[in-house]
């Protein structure tokens, strides 16, 4: 039965909840309480400040959710935990009567809450409290001295913390984070306050030989996995100082400031980060204690987004001393693997490497801000930035950024860019506002921020100045010139925050619906607007600005010496000829039209990652050479295809927490070195890893039809090092951390992993390093490759540990060097050289057209020998492999070519093993012609290679000889380099 109501009866039940709601509001604000904390009252209820509790914590446990605790002023000696919805509110005089809130004076009269003597922290926070108008000091703990907040939300309002210590004075292996203010899996908001003279201390001193890293971090703020909005608030004398003794190990500080990572977001609006200090300090009996400063202002890192708006960063300084390596970087900002969004912002005076601003594998925007007087400018290492309408004012910029309208203290290109003193007012008295005259006065370009560091409103136009003088340009850095002086500083408004999101890849060449195509031409003159050919962009950077996500960038064939930071959703195109008509699908050849961005005006040490990924995108048809890294990709997903990536000296692609499509994708000569053969400090360890591919952090490889060739990792340190570790993985493709591989129809040859040392060293995977995570390879040719030991012994070409794996109808060869697989890996319908046990697998010479197996001499030689690894009529491979593999081979080829009597029972259903797929009737283009034997002058000296020549090669084989007979004679070198520099003049 269904019960209808009359319209009155509808109106009445309507308002009856309404009513219900509001008394249920109602009755709630009535039962919450005001309690009072006051040294003259009596302690009975705290409803009154006569009947006040005594402290603070006698006033939580008599409070519940949503109660309101006044505290009079005075110091209260105690530590306090917060119960759920408790407010806590400072400065009042002790008279003040229920409606009397207004009257409180925080500054004036101090209500202190203080932890001296207790060996303890001060605030243990909870969710939904407020800390409003207190002092908080003295604190000693390990996390969060000052506040301790982990799971909950908070508000701290005109509050100061201060002289708080995150201390760890001891023989353990314990950390110290966040000394004012500790905020874990939390959403706090900081306003109005000061976080000033807190510590992160740790000493360390341990004989523990497993105490090999140790940290001190966020001396003022440490925060992780959480969400901060910082408004108007001075965080200043902070300092997060660590030191670590012991045999060996290294010891980390992390920013002095603000220490943020573990994909936090953090939103600084109107405040200053001033004077704040990172310091390491390594030293042990063997020498081997490395030291780490980075961010003396603010340190983010592992995905966390960085925001500021109206910010001044200044004074800020790191400092490292390490008896192994000493590394301090990133004075005023230090991003790790994370992001930033600055604007209206001011960065003075800061002191390290990268004194600014240091970019490891990050990245970040600067609009409308100005750089100046730092130590060592800006870093890029591994990573980019962009800047607009700025001033980047500082003499030393190192790796790849983009400049729009922007004042550059170096010769550097880009759109409306100047490079002429922008003209402070008072620079010696940190007054870097825009004197009268400035060339950065109405030289900017329209920008959506309307208001600058001061809140003056943008832009002011100053007649017949600028550009153009038509009264709608912005000035360039953080302040606007006003037509007469400059105002007072007025904060503006707290930032929003937009965290990013993740999108999913969807390649394709059609533009999306009611997106732009832009088109970039570096034979231009001077950049247009970008929407066609004979307005085209300059420098890939400039289109990269104006593009959103679905929009394409083309790019025309020719040398662009540049980095780029990739855009979310924006597919970039090379390869054209530069007619190409928008809306049509062009045919392009990138081989013949090629796009090349390069680094190689620039010295090994400065070069920079060429390209930084993002996620959702395409990045089709361009040659990357000779940069550190070729790509970048840090927490994003990408479609890279149809590219060339030679000579880089990081890696070819690294990428970390990504997923990365390759198809038809060559990666040559590519090389991770790292170690120098000049006198180096004991015992230090070098690793390379992946000289063309290095993945981390549970990320996904999935290359087709690729080719990975003469790729090197190789640490080393020759005679000259005492004691040194030296570790050479992946010669081609490393993977670790639980990252997993998929490898179909590709060629892996001719790579080494090599370790050269005094003491210790071991190469292993010349061609494959996998540590953990899932595997599968398909129709691969893995051979030529090699590992190579300081003992000169040739180790294996695939290291699989840990790891679930499947390898079928592949050639895995190199003349008995072998592999060092675990048992229980899934191998099946392959080539392996020394056996392996699985279905269809043999041991077999393979029959190569032309096997190149001292792989070795591929990373000296400057002429590319890349040898030919298609079958010959006759091999043992052909036709005998499962229908299980890829439909096509390397070259495009359909499978299966049955070839008539040969394989396993010549039907014409059997794959031939390996990445190449053997026509009936041989390869009708190929001529293989037999080895010449080189004429060589006998008594030709220093061709230790025997080839007639001297070169790289023999300096090497040369070096190894010298090893090898403990004959460390400079002489001889001098010698030999002198002959060969006679040799190439002639």
């Amino acid at each position: 039965m269904s019960t209808h109501y009359s319209g009155f009866s509808r109106c009445l039940i309507r308002l009856a909840i309404v009513f219900w709601v509001l008394a249920t509001v109602f009755l709630s604000d009535l039962s919450a309480k005001t309690l009072h904390v006051s040294p003259n009252g009596d302690g009975s209820d705290g409803l009154e400040w006569s009947t006040a509790f005594p402290s603070v914590s006698e006033a939580i446990a008599q409070s519940a959710s949503g109660d309101h605790i006044w505290i009079e002023q005075g110091r209260y000696n105690e530590s306090i935990a917060l119960a759920t919805g408790i407010h806590l509110y400072g400065g009042f005089n002790g008279d003040e009567g229920p409606n009397d809130f207004h009257l409180r004076d925080w500054e004036a009269r101090p209500t202190i809450l203080d932890a001296t003597t207790l060996n303890s922290r001060v605030v243990m926070g909870a969710d939904e409290t407020v800390l409003d108008g207190l002092f908080i000091e003295n604190g000693r703990e390990r996390r969060g001295a000052g506040v301790f907040c982990e799971e909950a939300t908070m508000t701290i309002r005109s509050c100061v913390i201060r002289g708080n210590g995150a201390d760890e004075l001891s023989y353990l292996g314990w950390n110290a984070y966040g000394a004012g203010l500790y905020v874990a899996q939390s959403d706090v908001v900081l306003e109005e306050c000061q976080i000033l003279d807190n510590g992160a201390l740790h000493l360390l001193s341990s004989d523990d030989q497993n105490i090999v890293y140790t940290e001190a971090a966020g001396g003022g703020i440490y925060c992780y996995g959480s969400k901060m909005t910082i408004h108007k608030t001075l965080i200043s004398g902070n300092s997060s100082d660590a030191t670590l003794y012991t045999t060996r190990g290294t010891v980390y500080s992390l920013g002095g400031g603000i220490c943020a990572e573990g994909e936090s977001f953090v939103a600084l609006g109107e405040s200053t980060i001033h004077g704040n200090q990172a310091s390491a300090v390594g030293y042990g009996r063997y020498g081997r204690v490395g030291a780490v400063a980075g961010g003396g202002g603010i340190y983010c890192a592992r995905e966390t987004e960085l925001i500021c708006k109206g910010c001044k960063i200044e004074h800020n300084s790191v400092h490292a001393d390490g008896s192994r390596n000493s590394d301090a970087d990133g004075g005023g900002i230090h991003l790790y693997a994370s992001s930033a969004e600055m604007s209206n912002t001011l960065i003075i005076r800061n002191a390290g490497r990268g004194g600014a601003l240091y970019l490891q594998n990050a990245s970040a925007n600067f609009n409308h801000c100005t750089i100046t007087t730092n130590g060592d400018g800006i870093v890029a290492d591994g990573g980019s930035g962009a800047f607009t309408n700025s001033i980047m004012w500082d003499p030393v910029i190192t790796g790849w950024f983009t400049f729009q309208y922007t004042a550059v203290g170096e010769p550097w290109s880009g759109t409306g860019v100047i490079n002429i003193d922008p003209l402070f007012q008072n620079p010696d008295d940190d007054d870097y506002r825009l004197a009268a005259g400035s060339p950065c006065i109405d030289s900017g370009t329209t920008s959506d921020s309307l208001n600058d560091i001061e809140n003056e409103t943008r832009p002011i136009d100053i007649p017949g100045i600028g550009r153009d003088g038509t009264g709608d340009e912005f000035d360039m850095g953080a302040y606007e010139k006003t037509t007469e002086v400059n105002a007072t500083w007025t904060p503006t408004q707290t930032p929003t925050l937009t965290p990013t999101r993740t999108p999913t890849i969807t390649p394709t060449f059609t533009p999306t619906p009611n997106f732009q195509t832009y088109f970039v031409d570096g034979g231009v003159s001077q950049s247009g607007d970008g929407l066609e050919w004979g307005s085209a962009f300059k420098s890939i950077g400039e289109a990269l600005i104006e593009s959103v996500s679905g929009d394409q960038i083309w790019v025309k064939e020719g040398v662009y010496r540049e980095g780029i930071t990739l855009r979310d959703g924006v597919d970039l195109y090379g390869g054209f000829v530069g007619s190409e008509l928008k809306g049509e699908v062009p045919e392009r050849n990138w081989e013949r039209h090629k796009t090349i961005l390069t680094a190689d005006h620039l010295d090994l040490h400065k070069r920079p990652n060429l390209v930084a990924g993002a996620a959702d995108c395409t990045f089709d048809g361009f040659i990357l050479d000779k940069g550190r890294n070729g790509l970048t990709c840090i927490n994003g997903n990408m479609r890279i295809v149809d590219c060339l990536v030679r000579e880089c000296w990081g890696h070819g692609l690294e990428f970390s927490k990504s997923q990365v499509f390759l198809k038809g994708v060559k990666f040559y000569q590519n090389r991770y070195w790292y170690g120098f053969p000049y006198p180096a400090k004991l015992y230090r360890t070098y690793y390379a890893n992946g000289g063309a591919v290095y993945g981390t952090e549970e990320s996904e490889l999935y290359a087709v039809d690729c080719i990975f060739r003469g790729n090197s990792s190789w640490a080393f340190g020759f005679y000259f090092f005492v004691n040194d570790e030296m570790v050479g993985r992946g010669g081609a493709i490393m993977l670790e951390e639980d990252s997993d591989l998929t490898l179909r129809n590709c060629e892996i040859t001719n790579n080494v992993a090599r370790a050269d040392g005094d003491w210790w060293g071991i190469g292993e995977g010349g061609g494959l390093w996998l540590k953990g995570g899932n595997h599968r390879i398909e129709n691969c040719t893995i051979a030529g490759n090699s590992a190579m030991s300081p003992d000169f012994s040739y180790n294996d070409q695939i290291y699989i540990d840990d790891a679930t794996a499947t390898i079928i109808n592949s050639i895995i060869w190199n003349d008995g060097a072998g592999t060092d697989i675990d048992e229980g890996i899934d191998i099946r319908y392959c080539c392996v050289d020394g056996g392996y046990e699985g279905e269809g697998n043999i041991d077999i010479d393979p029959m190569f057209y032309d096997l190149i197996w001292e792989a070795t001499r591929l990373i000296y030689d400057n002429e590319f020998d890349p040898g030919d690894y298609r079958l010959l009529p006759g091999s043992p491979c052909i036709d005998s492999a499962s229908t299980m593999g890829a439909t096509h081979d390397l070259l495009g080829t359909p499978r299966p070519i049955d070839v008539p009597g040969v394989g396993r029972d010549g039907t014409g259903d059997e794959y031939d093993m390996g990445a190449y797929e053997s026509p009936v009737e041989g390869f009708p283009t190929l001529t293989p012609t037999p080895t010449a034997t080189p004429t060589v002058t006998p008594t030709m000296p220093f061709d230790e290679c025997v080839d007639g020549r001297i070169d790289g090669c023999d300096l090497v084989t040369l070096i190894e000889r010298m090893m090898k007979e403990s004959n460390p004679d400079s002489m001889t070198l001098f010698n030999f380099a002198n002959s060969w520099g006679i040799t190439q003049m002639k």
